[in-house]
């Protein structure tokens, strides 16, 4: 089965059970959020955000209008967080880390290997720690996260060589986004990091520029990567969960009721889309296994414990230089300290 076949057959059914087709909107004059993205149209994140618009036009009876922008469209992520600040689009969706750009405390979510599982990144996400945060990136730079917790999966390993063990990561060229804590951390791991922009990251894959990637499954499928490099580590280095700023400006011209709205409709959206992450993963894994001839390598417990180790320390080192976070923070976040941490 074609593969945007398999992603839109999951994707469209989840999405269609859960809500069905959207209605019509009145005659009213309409307020449009343009929303950009670097992640590819047929994964179940950007199927999330077509829930959104589709929800928020019917409920909204036409007042807002939600038109999306995914496959990097609209620029690169630095172009469009500055777009979305400087209100020539009215939103920005990705990474969470990627506000990382405009509040360094971000590069907290970035490294590799620094956290056990999911469950201890939405730990933080959730704390009132990032709840002062989310609200410095509001104050300070004009942008109103609407959620920050929409599961992409686990960032996995694909590259040209097998990667069986951290001494195989040894002087990889690494695609990674630029982000410093991301490149300090891989660097630290043995391989040569290498910062490209998503839409660039095929042909440098393509053309020997680099010769591997840590990318979500979703994506390292949808945008065909695996076509290329035939080795698959499934290191789950890294959650990912997906964020929708807002510019300010615009937020506030929209009436409360309306906010409401949007907001409810992201929450039941963005569940959706959580879970059939989830459900897919499994089954691209099979199809680049089966179909593309990709060999899947799964960790030793003692393979993945060597990685999870210097995951500690690099999380330790950044910590220390005081430089993005305040030092004893790591600390505080590993003893579950209420501030830093929220079951």
């Amino acid at each position: 089965m074609p593969r945007i076949t398999l992603v839109r057959l999951v994707v469209v059914a989840v999405v269609s059970l859960a809500f069905g087709a959207p209605g019509i909107a009145g005659a009213q004059a309409t307020k449009t959020m343009r929303i950009g993205a670097d992640v590819p149209k047929d994964v179940p994140v950007s199927e999330g955000i077509y829930c959104l618009a589709e929800k928020v036009g019917a409920q909204t009876s036409g007042r807002v209008k939600i038109e999306y922008y995914p496959n990097s469209q609209l620029g690169t992520p630095e172009e469009q967080i500055a777009g979305t600040r400087a209100g020539s689009q009215e939103g920005w969706f990705g990474a969470a880390g990627q506000m990382a750009r405009l509040v360094s405390t971000y590069q907290l979510f970035s490294p590799a290997f620094a956290y056990q599982d999911r469950e201890a990144v939405l730990a933080l996400l959730r704390s009132p720690y990032f709840d002062g945060v989310r609200t410095e990136l509001q104050h300070k730079h004009g942008l109103v996260t609407l959620f920050y917790d929409w599961f992409r999966g686990y960032r996995q390993l694909l590259a040209k060589r097998p990667i069986r063990k951290l001494e195989d990561l040894q002087g990889l060229k690494l695609r990674v986004p630029a982000s410093p804590a991301k490149v300090f951390a891989w660097k630290k791991l043995g391989a040569s990091p290498t910062p490209i922009p998503p839409a660039e990251l095929y042909m440098a894959l393509k053309e020997g520029v680099v010769d591997g990637l840590e990318i979500e499954l979703e994506t390292m499928h949808a945008d065909h990567h695996d076509e290329i490099a035939k080795y698959l580590t499934l290191t789950s280095h890294e959650a990912s969960f997906a964020s929708l700023v807002v510019n300010q400006g615009f937020w506030q011209t929209l009436a409360p009721d309306d906010r409401k709205i949007i907001k409810a409709a992201a929450d039941e959206c963005g569940r959706r889309a959580s879970a059939t992450t989830e459900a897919l993963d499994k089954k691209t894994v099979e199809v680049m296994q089966k179909e593309l001839r990709v060999e899947v390598i799964t960790l030793t417990p003692a393979a993945r414990e060597a990685f999870l180790k210097v995951g500690r320390q690099i999380l330790d080192e950044l910590d220390a230089q005081n430089k993005w976070w305040p030092v004893g923070t790591v600390a505080k976040i590993r003893a579950k300290d209420p501030q830093y941490y929220r079951p």
